[in-house]
Parts: structure tokens; sequence; C-alpha cells
């Protein structure tokens, strides 16, 4: 069965998503900047209408993914507002200014996140040592790493993306995204081997 996670940034966009037979959501505010956290009202309503599984991204700006102890304090709190809503998992990710993942905001969002699901979202693409860093995704409980397998789209990746799903052996789900749409996401499992996709225009 292949998974298919739509994102989306607004109540609308949830309801149609949904109502397409999306298996899962991605729930985040201001896709045109790469999504950001959305607001309690918005996790709350998406919440109470929708049944089917609810990720959150958390990110508490645009830009890069290193963040200030002020960033890393906000984002432990909205962990904390999704597990109030009920939410099955967040999205989030954190770097360190030299191209690795942020090992100490990564194992403390772990803590925070205890009983949910954990996505590594695309900050990924960013790191230096794609696959050492899924490794240590893996070895601290993440279970899937969203990623367009390097730099532009999934497409442009293919190899890499091939790559990572054998190398992760079942053990971290690797998650395409970027470019993936209703209309190519089978091509792009035939490929890759991959079990679950994403995009905002995945169904």
């Amino acid at each position: 069965m292949i998974i298919r996670e739509a994102c989306i940034d607004n109540f609308e966009m949830a309801c149609i998503a949904a109502r397409n037979h999306a298996d899962r959501l991605e729930v985040c505010k201001c896709l045109n900047i790469g999504g950001v956290t959305p607001d309690e009202d918005m996790l709350m309503k998406i919440r109470q209408k929708i049944k089917i599984p609810l990720m959150a991204l958390v990110r508490p700006r645009g830009g890069d993914f290193i963040y200030t102890v002020k960033e890393f304090e906000v984002m432990l709190k909205t962990i904390e507002l999704c597990k109030k809503w009920g939410y099955q998992g967040i999205a989030i990710g954190a770097l360190t200014s030299d191209g690795e993942v942020d090992k100490t905001y990564m194992e403390a969002f772990m803590v925070a996140a205890t009983g949910m699901e954990v996505t590594f979202h695309m900050a990924f693409d960013e790191c230096k040592d794609l696959f050492r860093s899924m490794h240590w995704l893996k070895d601290i409980g993440v279970k899937r790493i969203l990623t367009k397998g390097g730099k532009h789209s999934a497409f442009d990746n293919i190899e890499s993306l091939k790559a990572l799903h054998r190398e992760s052996k079942g053990e971290i789900i690797i998650m395409p995204g970027g470019g993936v749409t209703k209309d190519n996401y089978l091509e792009l499992v035939e490929k890759t081997g991959v079990s679950e996709v994403h995009g905002s225009k995945i169904v």
C-alpha cells in the first residue's frame, strides 16, 4: 500500500485532501515560503473536522533551519500544543551551521514528542552527509525522513532516493517530496521502491 501524505496550509485544502482520499495530512501554513507552524486555532479546527492521521509542521519561521534558543523553546511549546490536540505526530528539523543535524535540539524534540511519530522534514536535504544523517536520525527513533534526495525536485534525485531507501533497510521511512503529484507519484514509487510520498498536489 502506498501512503499519500498531502501537505496543506489552510482548512479548505485539508477538507479537499481528505475528501480526495489522502492517507495523511501534514498541516502547516504559508506553503509559499516552504511552510511554517500553523496557529492553534487551525490545529484545533482541522483536528476536530478531519479524521485521518495528522502531522503538524513545527517550524517557527521560513529561511534556514539553524534556530536560536528562543526559537527552540517556541518549538518545544508547539510540540505540546500538537499533543494537546491529538495529532499523530510532527514534522520537524534543525541543523547546525556546518551542515549537520543539530543533535542537541533533535534529542530534546524527541523527548518532547514521546508517544508521537516524528518526521525529519526537508532540512535533511541541506545536510552535508545524507547517509550519516539518516542513520543518526534512525538511531534516535525518527520514524521517517521527508526528502527530495538532494537539490531541486525528487525526480532530479532518483538514484539518491533509491540508495537512501535501500540503505534504510525498512528501519526508517524515506518519503520523497518536491515535485511529487497525483499524476507522477506512481512513477516515483516504481523507480525508487518507496512506500510513502508527499506533496501539496498528491491527491
